[in-house]
């Protein structure tokens, strides 16, 4: 099954981190939307949950980088202690490293090749929290905050500044000019919250199959999405995110509560050896929404499926 390599333009700032089960969600309600129906959507996530289909998705990535893998530590130097500590912050890895080392990769190896990404200003906003009974700031601890981030979009001649662009890398038996069609259709409308203000907006500017980077025999994997810990990744190394999710306007309308249940995922950068070929990672289902069990005739669940890609490690 191929492996499709998206390249996206984001159009402005962005309030919502871009986890892929979260754009994952946002493509199942851009079809629903699309076609009008809640049955054909229904039947593709039935046969997701089943195994017949496959949709495997990647974070959205900055442009030709790939999340820090997490490997074995070197030897600590007490002397380069404190290149040590700038070194550890950097949370990408340019993909051509990644390709140049991955037959044997180690920390040492990809030291050349770790950056800190396109370096979005990250804004954060204050907000009262008001009493809806008083209508007056809860005090004290009214006060909460809200992150959002600005992508530098032109450079300083005024061209299209590179930071903007995204990789966005899908692996699915579902038709790609369709999910080239539903992903127009979210960066049309907007990606997260505060869309009705332009956050999140991105256009398609590009497409291919990807044939090199998962193209290798591996004995350990480097996920590039969010995903679920299952008992079939094996050595696992990773670190933990919360995820906060809401349901799409139209189940927060008809359920009346619009949050879920928080949700304990693996970061992209997890690494793990694994047995069989997959999919690794779940279809979360019965721990999403507290409340009702069926949302717009769906039973709400969360797409938390690794996109691996294969690597060897230094012996």
């Amino acid at each position: 099954m191929e492996t499709w390599r998206f390249r996206l333009e984001l159009q402005g700032p962005y309030a919502t981190p871009w986890a892929s089960g979260t754009l994952f969600g946002q493509l199942c309600w851009a079809k629903r939307r699309r076609d009008g129906s809640d049955e054909r959507l229904a039947t593709r996530l039935a046969a997701l949950r089943e195994g017949s289909e496959l949709f495997l998705l990647s974070d959205v990535l900055p442009a030709d980088l790939l999340p820090r893998p997490i490997l074995p530590p070197p030897p600590f130097d007490p002397a380069k202690a404190a290149e040590h500590k700038k070194r550890k912050k950097l949370a990408f890895l340019r993909r051509d490293a990644f390709l140049r080392h991955r037959a044997a990769l180690s920390e040492t190896a990809l030291e050349d090749g770790l950056c800190a990404g396109p370096g979005d200003a990250e804004h954060r906003l204050a907000h009262n929290t008001i009493d809806r009974q008083r209508s007056t700031v809860i005090e004290p601890g009214g006060l909460f905050f809200l992150d959002e981030w600005w992508p530098r979009l032109r450079d300083e001649k005024g061209a299209p500044a590179p930071e903007r662009l995204r990789d966005l890398y899908i692996r699915t038996s579902w038709p790609i000019a369709e999910v080239e069609d539903l992903l127009a259709a979210v960066g049309s409308w907007g990606f997260g919250r505060d869309s009705t203000w332009g956050r999140g907006r991105f256009s398609v500017v590009g497409k291919e199959e990807e044939k090199e980077l998962f193209a290798f025999e591996g004995n350990r994997y480097l996920s590039l999405s969010h995903g679920a810990w299952t008992p079939d990744l094996g050595s696992p190394r990773y670190k933990l995110a919360t995820h906060f999710g809401k349901l799409a306007i139209e189940a927060a309308m008809a359920c009346g509560r619009p949050w879920k249940r928080p949700l304990l995922l693996m970061k992209p950068g997890a690494t793990f050896a694994a047995s069989g070929t997959g999919p690794f990672g779940a279809w979360l289902r019965g721990i999403v929404h507290s409340e009702v069990p069926r949302i717009l005739g769906y039973e709400p669940g969360h797409h938390a499926f690794h996109l691996p890609v294969p690597y060897r490690e230094a012996s």
